[in-house]
């Protein structure tokens, strides 16, 4: 059997413009993962390489349909990771103050009130309640994020 054929075989094929939904393993976001050129990857971007070739370097595949599990090829699109943090923004994924050149997922306020809770709670505890890593409320706590807030 082929890789291509390997591949289809994991994933739902479907009439119209509908979604292929990867029948295959998933990442805990969502996207397929698939086993190509002896690593694992994630399956919509092997999607994209068997129809269209390589992945030009630093350049991410979005989906317009915004499904994850997704390995329709139509439904997808290259864009640097400044339009996929955009492409999340605009399809309300990604929330939080916008910097130049990155994205914030905790506020000012937010910060103001996690170095409040800092002192009667436990960073894990903290990061878990405002879906962050504990490395980022470790930072918070340290100063070394957010000195204006």
């Amino acid at each position: 059997m082929t890789t291509a054929e390997r591949f289809w075989s994991k994933a739902q094929l479907a009439p119209n413009n509908e979604c292929f939904p990867w029948l295959g393993a998933k990442h805990q976001q969502g996207y397929g993962t698939f086993r190509y050129q002896g690593k694992s990857q994630y399956a919509h971007r092997v999607a994209w390489i068997l129809v269209n070739g390589s992945i030009p370097n630093r350049l991410h595949i979005l989906h317009r349909c915004d499904n994850p599990g997704c390995v329709r090829p139509d439904h997808m699109f290259l864009g640097t990771n400044k339009d996929n943090i955009h492409d999340s923004m605009v399809k309300g994924r990604r929330k939080g103050v916008k910097h130049p050149g990155r994205v914030c997922k905790l506020s000012f306020e937010q910060v103001k009130q996690i170095r409040v809770d800092l002192q009667h709670t436990s960073q894990q505890q903290i990061a878990d309640a405002y879906g962050v890593s504990a490395s980022t409320i470790s930072l918070i706590a340290t100063g070394r994020r957010r000195q204006q807030a």
